[in-house]
């Protein structure tokens, strides 16, 4: 799975409205990659630099047999009406 990956500009005022003392924070970010999220990267990215990193983890769309028996296991407890809730 891809990961967009970039600092974030952020001043703040560490001083009073009177005598302010302006410092720039950054802070990381990390955003799952689209088209979408890459055009907020470029936008927000401190001095424009971002990357594009592969964690070489596949993202899986299709549903685990797992995830088919408990959707199989509360269909049948709510048709049945013994659906406890926890």
């Amino acid at each position: 799975m891809k990961f967009l990956k970039y600092r974030l500009a952020t001043v703040v005022n560490t001083g009073t409205v009177e005598q302010p003392e302006y410092k720039m924070v950054l802070t990381d970010v990390k955003l799952p990659w689209n088209e979408a999220n890459e055009a907020i990267a470029k936008a927000e990215a401190h001095k424009g630099l971002y990357t594009v990193e592969d964690e070489g983890t596949e993202e899986t769309l299709s549903s685990t047999q797992l995830d088919i028996l408990e959707a199989q296991v509360i269909y049948t407890a709510m048709m049945t009406d013994t659906l406890l809730e926890v």
